[in-house]
């Protein structure tokens, strides 16, 4: 019943899952596998995203571990993760989404859309800097303007493209509170 996976810097354990393949004929010479249904619960898990800079390569600097704790099912079209918690070690980030729908592009996880509701983001003091430097490199500095945030909260909604995301939601920092209707594009790649 209990899965696990080892990445580099990874430890990917599933209590249970369950991944069937159906065998597809491309241009009458290639035969592809492709996933067609997956169920499963993550528990216990921890994930540095630089293991999974192969599929998406902005993550290639994030090199700290995040724990994870999620559901998933769905096809090789759309997954459905009813619930998933997302932390850092020492709690500087913390992340719960529920109902979060991915829809999975054939050619590019770089395409992935996402909606999900955002439950709670947490994000303190020392995760602002936490978060600038494994997401945009080491040696990036920091802006002012970030650190004068103190910590981010949100709850509400988010939808899109990885690089191109819509948020609707109570968005609080250490120098106000907002309900934020906005569009958060990525481009620094």
């Amino acid at each position: 019943n209990e899965f696990e996976m080892s990445l580099p810097d990874s430890r990917i354990r599933f209590d249970s899952i369950c991944i069937n393949l159906a065998e597809v004929e491309g241009d009458n010479t290639l035969a592809r596998q492709y996933l067609s249904r997956i169920d499963g619960r993550m528990r216990r898990s921890y994930l540095t995203p630089a293991d999974l800079a192969s599929f998406m390569p902005k993550l290639r600097h994030f090199r700290d571990a995040m724990y994870v704790d999620a559901s998933v099912r769905g096809d090789r079209e759309m997954l459905e993760i009813p619930l998933m918690q997302v932390r850092s070690q020492g709690d500087q980030v913390a992340l719960r989404l529920d109902n979060a729908l991915v829809h999975l592009p054939f050619d590019t996880l770089e395409k992935m859309e996402v909606s999900a509701n955002v439950s709670y983001l947490n994000v303190t003091n020392e995760g602002i800097p936490f978060l600038w430097h494994n997401l945009m490199g080491g040696e990036a500095a920091l802006p002012e303007v970030l650190q004068n945030l103190k910590h981010i909260r949100f709850d509400g909604k988010v939808g899109g493209e990885l690089d191109n995301m819509s948020t609707y939601g109570h968005l609080a920092t250490g120098i106000g509170e907002v309900v934020a209707d906005a569009r958060i594009l990525y481009l620094v790649d």
